[in-house]
């Protein structure tokens, strides 16, 4: 308990201020001679604060806690609330708790400040902002949860500040001109036809990076024209396939349903010469884009997006991501006036809502009249 106290002179002004803090069972630690009540109460109250934190430590030591190292407590922490999550988000925590690791080494969790917090961030400018912003939302969580269990006195993530360089540009989505050149280009470019696919299918069909990776052979309906999407391949560690439900790295997005998507004539086609040709690797899961030289046993998203990049160079069209082509996509559904059910549908969508925040670009939903017919979409050749 702090209590603040006014100094007067004989006149009865207040000269300056002093304070007591209750420090039970010991002697209250008083102090004065301060200017102001402000600078009395800060300082009373930072005191406050470490005694706070002295008792509190004192208590977790007598009830046998052992005090670790900040990655330590992290990891526990991590292994306990986050190992449900999918391969991909659970990799992005280790590399944080690798971060922790190796920038703050054996220092104990209840000494880290602020100043060595934002330290720390400042450390990673040279990284982009969104990747360091990651980063301190995983170790915010944390230390949330370490403050409410008392391991700290002092939640050191609170107003720190976010360091790095700025994401490169993208664009959102290829407009209906650049969307047919782009396609009618990759149809006759002279590249790899495993990549060619790859390119054709993001496209055509709107599949996430993690479903495209996962497509097998059985998936793929040559006589009526359609491809399965039940699953998705864990493309960052390659230990196989998950389910389309993902409880944390597309929560933006709402839940992910499995579809029957239609393929074009030609682009069947040119699947069948594909699994009759040498690049075709075959492997016990029949997936049809499978690298075995590869850590995740498929074309990283990276090596994807860079050699997309130098596709949409030669057309003179901004770079533009994988996940850039299933807006692509979904506002070239709008183009040709499929239903909004019907797009929800394609994308995977629980929701039209989320269709229509993230990927439908530039046409007025509510105009949208034709309802969806299968043969329109399978009627699209380049």
């Amino acid at each position: 308990m702090v209590s603040i106290i006014a100094r007067k002179n004989n006149k009865g002004i207040v000269t300056s201020y002093g304070f007591s803090v209750s420090n039970y069972p010991k002697p209250a630690i008083r102090m004065g001679g301060f200017k102001t009540k402000k600078e009395a109460t800060t300082i009373a109250k930072e005191i406050e604060r470490k005694l706070a934190l002295e008792k509190m430590q004192r208590k977790l030591l007598k009830a046998g806690y052992v005090h670790q190292t900040f990655h330590q407590e992290f990891e526990k922490w991590m292994n306990k609330t986050k190992m449900n999550l999918n391969p991909k988000t659970i990799q992005s925590y280790v590399n944080t708790k690798n971060k922790i690791e190796k920038y703050f080494d054996d220092t104990l969790l209840k000494d880290i400040t602020l100043e060595m917090y934002e330290d720390f961030l400042a450390s990673f400018s040279y990284l982009n902002k969104a990747t360091n912003h990651k980063m301190h939302k995983h170790i915010r969580q944390f230390v949330k949860s370490a403050f409410e269990r008392q391991l700290v006195f002092l939640n050191f993530t609170t107003d720190a500040a976010i360091v790095g360089e700025k994401s490169k540009e993208t664009k959102k989505y290829l407009n209906a001109d650049e969307y047919d050149r782009f396609i009618r280009f990759v149809y006759n470019a002279q590249i790899d036809l495993q990549y060619k696919l790859m390119v054709l299918l993001a496209i055509l069909t709107g599949v996430r990076f993690g479903e495209l990776c996962a497509i097998c052979w059985d998936d793929i309906d040559f006589e009526k024209g359609q491809l399965y999407v039940h699953r998705q391949w864990d493309y960052v560690n390659g230990s196989g396939f998950t389910g389309l439900k993902d409880p944390d790295g597309y929560k933006y997005e709402g839940d992910i349903k499995e579809r029957y998507l239609p393929l074009s004539n030609q682009l069947i086609e040119l699947l069948k010469e594909y699994k009759t040709s040498s690049e075709y690797v075959k492997n016990d899961d029949s997936r049809l884009f499978y690298k075995p030289n590869c850590k995740a046993k498929v074309l990283s998203n990276t090596a994807f997006n860079n050699k997309l990049d130098m596709l949409l160079y030669e057309l003179k069209i901004p770079r533009l991501t994988c996940h850039k082509l299933r807006h692509s996509y979904a506002t070239n559904l709008v183009k040709l006036k499929i239903s909004k059910e019907a797009i929800q549908y394609l994308l995977g969508h629980e929701s039209y809502e989320t269709t229509e925040k993230y990927y439908v670009h530039y046409v007025h939903l509510d105009e949208l009249l034709f309802k969806y017919e299968f043969i329109k979409l399978n009627s699209i050749n380049y």
